[in-house]
C-alpha cells in the first residue's frame, strides 16, 4: 500500500501529476458507483454532507496504525484502506493528518472547485462536498479507461431520456442521427447501437447502479447519466 501525495486539481489537468498507462482519476459518478456497491442508496450517493451509513468504515484502513482512533465500524472490508492523509491548504500548510483524509475526483462543480470524497477518524460516513481546485486532497486512481474525454464536447441537456431512474426500459430521443453507447460507472462498453429516430433501450437485463448513456452526433458527444433501481 503506497500514499500518493497530496495535489490540488490544477495538477489532475496539467500533467505535472499523470496516473499511470491504463489508470485515470475518478469522477464523481464512479465514486458513487464505488458507494452504492458498499450499500449507499442513490438518493444519498447524489446528496452532499455525510449521507450513508457505514460505507466509510468500509473503505478505511481499520486500527490505529495512521489513523488517531477506529471502532467496530471501520473493517475495510472493501480492500481500499483509505488514509488518513489530512488535506493542504492553497497557502501552503497542511492540516488534520491522522484525523482525515480527502480524495479527489475529476468533475468540476465550475471553473473554480471539483468534488471531491472526505473521511474522518470519528465518522464511518463518507462524505461528499465540491471545494476550491487550489485546495490539496489525496488521488487514488482507478484502472480502466475514464468513460469520457477532457477533449469532448459534452452536453447533458441535449439528450431526452426517459423515464430515469430506469427499470425495464428507456426511451431515447435524439436530436440528431446519433451512435449511442451505455456504460457502467467502471468505464466498460455495454453496447453500441445507431439510431435515427426516438428509440427503446432494454434495461431489464442490467443491474441496479449507475450507468452513462453517450451519444455521438455531428452536432457533438453528449452525456446523460442513467439510474437504474
Amino acid at each position: 500500500m503506497l500514499t500518493a501525495k497530496i495535489q490540488n486539481t490544477f495538477g489532475e489537468t496539467s500533467g505535472t501529476c499523470l496516473p499511470p498507462v491504463g489508470w485515470h482519476i475518478p469522477t464523481d459518478c464512479e465514486w458513487m458507483y464505488v458507494e452504492g456497491t458498499l450499500g449507499m442508496s442513490t438518493a444519498d450517493q447524489e446528496s452532499t454532507g455525510f449521507p450513508g451509513t457505514d460505507e466509510g468504515g468500509k473503505l478505511k484502513e481499520s486500527g490505529t496504525a495512521h489513523w488517531d482512533s477506529s471502532g467496530a465500524g471501520v473493517t475495510n472490508s472493501s480492500g481500499f484502506a483509505g488514509l488518513p492523509g489530512g488535506h493542504r491548504y492553497a497557502i501552503g500548510f497542511f492540516i488534520n493528518i491522522s484525523q482525515s483524509g480527502g480524495w479527489w475526483s475529476s468533475t468540476e462543480n465550475s471553473t473554480s472547485d471539483a468534488w471531491y470524497r472526505i473521511m474522518e477518524d470519528d465518522r464511518i460516513s463518507v462524505g461528499r462536498y465540491n471545494y476550491a481546485k487550489t485546495f490539496g486532497f489525496s488521488v487514488r486512481c482507478f484502472k480502466g479507461p475514464n468513460i469520457s474525454s477532457s477533449k469532448e464536447s459534452i452536453d447533458f441537456r441535449r439528450i431526452n431520456i426517459y423515464p430515469n431512474p430506469v427499470a425495464n426500459y428507456v426511451v431515447v430521443e435524439p436530436e440528431h442521427p446519433s451512435t449511442l453507447t451505455l456504460y457502467n460507472a467502471q468505464g466498460q462498453l455495454l453496447l453500441t447501437k445507431e439510431i435515427n429516430h426516438t428509440h427503446t433501450l432494454n434495461t431489464s437485463h442490467l443491474s441496479k447502479g449507475i450507468y452513462f448513456l453517450r451519444a455521438t452526433n455531428e452536432r457533438g458527444v453528449y452525456y446523460q447519466k442513467v439510474v437504474k433501481e
